[in-house]
């Protein structure tokens, strides 16, 4: 099963949150979907850079850059998240998910009919 995260756009502008991604890993668990690697209890996503960028340039309570600025080890590992080798997968902190970068991933132009709004999906399994 694939959950598909909402887009990252409304009818105003409005960027992807590990939030989000922490609903959306939770709204699988609660149809009993299987973590894709049941050794390491994580799914597997499927990123756009774009999304991936929005999720850490958050600044806010709970961020990723948050979450890890508080240990030496986050601080060492913030460096490991910004990556452009899009064989290497990320997982970012509190989701429980391991995301490849792609811009192969649904696009929708002119979102909810705003005129050059366009939505990436992100897609976990």
């Amino acid at each position: 099963m694939l959950t598909q995260l909402g887009a990252t756009s409304t009818t105003a502008f409005t960027t992807l949150s590990l939030n989000q991604i922490r609903n959306s890993v939770q709204s699988l668990a609660g149809r009993s979907v299987r973590p894709f690697d049941e050794a390491s209890k994580t799914f597997c996503g499927v990123i756009h850079p774009f999304s991936l960028g929005d999720v850490l340039a958050d600044n806010s309570n709970d961020s990723p850059i948050d979450i890890l600025k508080h240990t030496p080890v986050g601080l060492a590992r913030m460096e490991d998240l910004i990556s452009v080798d899009l064989t290497e997968m990320i997982e970012l902190p509190s989701t429980g998910v391991r995301f490849f970068q792609t811009n192969q991933v649904t696009s929708t132009a002119n979102y909810k009919s705003v005129a050059g709004l366009t939505a990436l999906r992100t897609y976990i399994n």
